[in-house]
């Protein structure tokens, strides 16, 4: 159930910034893990920005106020979640280019 919730968290990310239709979701399984991508092809994340992106409140598109945009919690809670279950989540992203969010999971023996 909690890796569900990080899940909604990546899809919300990447429709609020990649655009209607602009989001993709895949999985795969291999090598004893789960991969599960989050893939748009908004605006993209500035390097500035992405060394900042698990930071507790901070927010990539300054326009967002907590009203419209979030607590700015979301990714640092889903990463958490993610390594509760002995997994990983990277953010790949180039401005103009869009996002890609990766959850890697073990799967369960």
């Amino acid at each position: 159930m909690m890796l569900r919730r990080a899940l909604d968290n990546l899809l919300s990310n990447a429709g609020k910034h990649g655009g209607p239709g602009e989001v993709a979701l895949l999985a795969a399984a291999g090598d004893g893990r789960l991969t599960i991508e989050v893939r748009d092809r908004g605006s993209g994340i500035s390097p500035e920005d992405m060394e900042q992106l698990f930071t507790p409140f901070f927010r990539a598109d300054r326009s967002r106020a907590r009203q419209t945009g979030g607590l700015g919690l979301g990714l640092l809670l889903a990463r958490r979640i993610v390594e509760a279950h002995r997994g990983t989540l990277e953010i790949e992203s180039n401005p103009g280019e869009g996002t890609v969010a990766r959850i890697r999971v073990p799967l369960a023996s």
